[in-house]
């Protein structure tokens, strides 16, 4: 399953921007395999991105997740590890909705991350 994700916004005098491409296969083993050609600034990010949406499916499906970070684009000002981190959790909810509506960036952006 592939889908893309990105945010370009301003909010509140403060710039967010993040442009991602990933691929998602459900796997019977638990787990993540995670697989990013690049080694970037932003494996943190993506990896704690990656973990946060998969404690959240592992409390409601068995097995793993296979996912390839095929893009990501960032900018110097605009992008940061937060707007990594909610990019990668925004594009794999939209393949596999699970995560509350409440995992946002508010009108002060600031972001809302659920426990």
């Amino acid at each position: 399953m592939e889908t893309t994700f990105k945010i370009k916004k301003l909010i509140n005098e403060k710039g967010f921007y993040s442009n991602l491409e990933l691929d998602v296969t459900k796997t019977i083993n638990s787990g993540v395999n995670l697989k990013f050609q690049e080694n970037t600034e932003w494996n943190y990010a993506i990896e704690f991105g990656v973990e946060y949406f998969y404690e959240q499916y592992r409390k409601i499906e068995k097995g793993g997740l296979e996912i390839h970070i095929n893009y990501l684009h960032t900018q110097i000002v605009d992008s940061s590890c937060m707007v990594v981190f909610f990019s990668i959790v925004k594009a794999l909810n939209n393949i596999i909705p699970i995560i509350s509506d409440r995992f946002d960036i508010n009108d002060f952006g600031e972001f809302i991350v659920p426990k």
